[in-house]
């Protein structure tokens, strides 16, 4: 049973910002570079904080700081709160900002991460309007440069701006449940056309593994490229 007069514990957010560091980072000593602090200064906030949870976050692999069952539940916590902390402080400070925000984003963005931005943006500069502009990924830089746009979310990190990564996601390979791969028989490929990033890495990684292909179905744009994955024609000989 759940006493009801337990005392509430008011988490420091200092210390969950050096945590959530420490779990991304994986060392004390890279989390120290992250945060400005020195690696015992760190040691010693991460004590205070299993201290002050009574619970134990952290469990040691070679030199590697790894989370137990404990600091995996307070990660998700730690994430939000400090989430939730910026969010608030950014609103009230810039909550009379007005104007156009004008945004780039890729295809593969456009229905994926950019819909989260989008609410994000909006929430804490509500007096902000937003102009999005969805092109190819080979476009983004081009834009940002000749400052169409303001920023930019793309697949693509080009090394002439600054960055932040949003987020990663693993990059697979499809195709249809009957196709069954002869050998030495070219891979029929759909794919974008160029430029493109990912028509690269797949063409770059077929080549290393001396794997023959051929161009089957080729377009310009996401949509286009499902209609291909998903059309029989090519398949059957009668495309490509």
């Amino acid at each position: 049973m759940i006493s009801a007069n337990r005392p509430i514990i008011n988490l420091d957010l200092d210390l969950l910002r050096t945590f959530v560091a420490v779990a991304d980072l994986n060392t004390f000593a890279a989390a120290a570079a992250a945060v400005c602090r020195t690696q015992s200064a760190v040691s010693q906030q991460m004590q205070r904080l299993e201290q002050l949870v009574g619970k134990e976050l952290f469990a040691r692999h070679g030199r590697n700081k790894l989370l137990t069952e404990h600091g995996i539940q307070l990660l998700g916590y730690a994430r939000k709160i400090l989430r939730f902390n910026d969010e608030a402080c950014s609103s009230l400070m810039f909550s009379n900002l007005q104007g156009v925000l004008t945004i780039g984003a890729s295809d593969e963005s456009a229905d994926t991460i950019l819909p989260f931005l989008l609410n994000r943006v909006s929430s804490v500069y509500p007096k902000l309007a937003l102009d999005v502009r969805v092109k190819r990924n080979a476009y983004m830089a081009e834009m940002l440069e000749s400052q169409e746009v303001d920023l930019m979310v793309t697949t693509h990190r080009p090394s002439a701006f600054k960055a932040l990564n949003l987020r990663t996601s693993p990059t697979h390979w499809y195709c249809a449940a009957e196709y069954i791969l002869q050998k030495g028989e070219p891979i029929p490929l759909v794919l974008l056309d160029d430029p493109s990033p990912f028509r690269d890495m797949v063409l770059a990684t077929l080549n290393k593994a001396d794997i023959p292909w051929r161009l089957a179905y080729v377009a310009s744009t996401l949509p286009a490229v499902s209609c291909g994955s998903e059309s029989r024609s090519w398949r059957d000989g009668k495309a490509g």
